[in-house]
């Protein structure tokens, strides 16, 4: 077992939040800070995990200090696990200067093949790997995980799912990065940590556009939200790219649900207003067993049957109506971009016009 500490205990909401710093050989040998939330619930059993990876210059601290989770966590019994988004510490190459969107808080969630970088940037291994092999150890946590994150979070959530679908359950995202081969953050990125465009084939192997051209893997439910004012996609560069990734979704018939969010932008403003949306979400596919959340009555499956948190689902195909209430009583108002089995395309009016929580200039 890795070695490790408890930095910091707190708590909120119905559970305590802890800093754990490890020892991590993924990482080239550097020590790691992780945040693990875990309701109450743990204390009488194992509860199945969130992963959120977060984005550019981001913590293991953005997300618990802004997105205000902790409740919807503990409403649909999962615990969450909030990494850090690069390796740190002494010994850890950057390059000089630094900029904001490589190295240092800008891991990508790869693992690296170039020289400078590749003893410790492996964030990929880290996470998929060695931090949930750590946390099922020692925590009271079941082998049963989904996958989330922001931006390049976002991205590192896609990818990680796509090529590993026996592990998660379900995968979502806010604002991802979704075609890193075509924007400036991913070349930059993918230039440094895996070389130069001569090495096409392994840009392609982090990239959630190219790697769903060829997914052949079970639904993984992926849920990707994205504000129509994010300046990441309406600004003189279009780093996200998200119409490239439906596209190849739905020339694949890979299942998508990618929803425009009306009004809202890149910051935690955006994340704290749909984060429970997203926890109920991953809550429906990681209790199917039978295990049933408070104020819920299905597994979230069925012909246009409504599951606990008022959403509809069934085959597929979104249940959502123009004006029509969801289940916490907040109007539809936003535009939903459907990738079904069968190749169609569909748009209907979702969820939209939700209160605040804090911005994050880039992150």
């Amino acid at each position: 077992m890795l070695e490790h500490k408890i930095l910091e205990t707190v708590r909120v909401a119905k559970g305590v939040l802890k800093r754990v710093e490890i020892l991590s050989s993924a990482l080239g040998g550097t020590k790691a800070i992780f945040g693990i939330y875990l309701p109450d619930e743990t204390e009488n059993q194992k509860l199945p995990a969130v992963y959120f990876l977060s984005g550019l210059t981001c913590t293991d601290k953005n997300f618990a200090e802004k997105s205000g989770a902790f409740q919807a966590a503990c409403d649909n019994n999962l615990v969450l696990v909030l990494p850090d988004t690069s390796p740190r510490g002494e010994g850890v190459p950057d390059e000089d200067p630094h900029v904001y969107d490589f190295g240092l808080g800008a891991g990508f969630y790869l693992n690296a093949t170039t020289s400078k970088y590749q003893k410790h940037y492996n964030m990929y291994d880290f996470i998929d790997v060695e931090l949930p092999k750590f946390v099922e150890g020692i925590f009271p946590v079941t082998s049963e995980r989904s996958i989330s994150g922001h931006s390049m979070g976002g991205h590192g959530a896609l990818t990680i799912a796509l090529k590993n679908p026996s592990k998660y359950k379900s995968v979502s995202a806010f604002a991802p990065i979704c075609n890193p081969m075509n924007c400036p953050w991913g070349q930059k990125a993918f230039k440094l940590y895996l070389g130069d465009l001569h090495h096409k084939e392994q840009w392609k192997l982090y990239d959630a556009t190219e790697l769903i051209k060829t997914y052949t893997g079970p639904d993984l439910h992926i849920l990707c939200d994205c504000g129509t004012t994010d300046n990441f996609l309406v600004g003189d560069v279009d780093q996200l790219q998200p119409l490239t990734f439906i596209e190849a979704a739905l020339k694949k018939k890979v299942p998508v649900t990618f929803r425009m969010q009306a009004g809202y932008d890149h910051s935690y403003y955006f994340i704290s207003t749909f984060i429970a949306e997203h926890l109920a979400h991953h809550a429906r596919f990681l209790h199917v067993r039978g295990t049933k959340r408070k104020g819920q009555g299905h597994d979230g499956h069925g012909d246009g049957h409504k599951d606990g948190d008022g959403h509809g689902h069934g085959n597929g195909h979104s249940s959502h109506g123009d004006g029509h209430k969801d289940g916490d009583g907040h109007k539809d108002g936003c535009c939903d971009a459907h990738s079904h089995g069968d190749g169609h395309k569909e748009k209907d009016h979702g969820h939209g016009g939700h209160g605040g929580g804090h911005g994050d200039g880039h992150k």
